[in-house]
């Protein structure tokens, strides 16, 4: 998983937590580990009179847009997906590795009578900052996405179906030595039944304690573990000789990418009600 997701699943989750009055980190910001390497966070968003739209500052700490938020009378935040509209020439998990590609994630925002999305953009800013915090990040309010995914299956539902597609694709793996994907495939399966599905993962306090169920965290941590899909040197980095296997790997390829997607959605926005 990339840092950019990592950390909006984190915002979306604790923000969550905030409004509904739960405790968090007292320095959230500089303790969560999303933020590790970036030196700055704001928000920004517009305002509008008869005959301009200019930028404003909203906050410069995810600490001070939670308030923002509550200030709002915003009611609860949901992580939504919007896949390419155009994948005629490469296919959302084949450039999910790339910056701009994959699909478009966001945070999206409920308020007594509108709602916003929230998006991100990450910035070097120093380079050869001493404390490797070289990264700015800026999330605009933005109302830019248009078809937002929204699913009807349960958290159970959505484990079952991440586990059918997982036993299939560490079954591939494992039929043709594609090491260390199967050993990272039997990993998320083992995920899905531990009873700390956090352990062991980078980002693991991308949920806040004792908000969500078992069950949530380990639909969580699992397809985030799965989460395969990048550049030189991932899943997506292989060729097979044979056609049939190449068809296969490209259809479980695909369906991996899409059950990951929606696993993290549906239990990222588990807390909501």
């Amino acid at each position: 998983m990339n840092d950019i997701l990592a950390q909006l699943i984190s915002l979306c989750a604790h923000g969550n937590a905030f409004l509904q009055g739960r405790q968090i980190y007292t320095q959230y910001f500089k303790e969560n580990t999303t933020y590790r390497f970036c030196g700055n966070v704001e928000f920004r968003g517009y305002r509008e009179t008869f005959f301009t739209r200019r930028e404003v500052q909203i906050g410069t700490s995810p600490e001070e847009w939670f308030d923002y938020l509550k200030q709002c009378r915003c009611s609860a935040l949901t992580l939504d997906f919007e896949y390419s509209a155009d994948q005629s020439l490469v296919k959302d998990y084949k450039s999910a590795g790339f910056v701009g590609g994959g699909g478009r994630w966001a945070i999206k925002a409920f308020y007594p009578k509108d709602l916003d999305f929230w998006f991100p953009l990450w910035d070097s800013t120093d380079e050869n900052a001493k404390d490797q915090k070289i990264w700015g990040v800026r999330y605009y309010s933005l109302d830019i996405m248009k078809v937002a995914l929204g699913y009807s299956e349960s958290l159970q539902q959505v484990r079952e179906q991440l586990y059918r597609v997982l036993d299939q694709v560490s079954e591939f793996a494992q039929q043709h030595n594609l090491e260390p994907w199967g050993a990272i495939f039997q990993e998320a399966l083992f995920t899905l039944s531990s009873k700390t599905p956090q352990e062991d993962y980078y980002y693991h306090d991308l949920l806040p304690p004792d908000v969500y169920s078992k069950e949530a965290e380990q639909v969580l941590f699992s397809a985030a573990k799965a989460n395969v899909f990048g550049g030189m040197g991932s899943w997506n980095d292989m060729g097979f000789g044979d056609d049939k296997v190449s068809a296969r790997y490209e259809e479980l390829s695909s369906l991996l990418y899409d059950t990951i997607v929606k696993a993290i959605q549906v239990s990222v926005n588990s807390i909501r009600g």
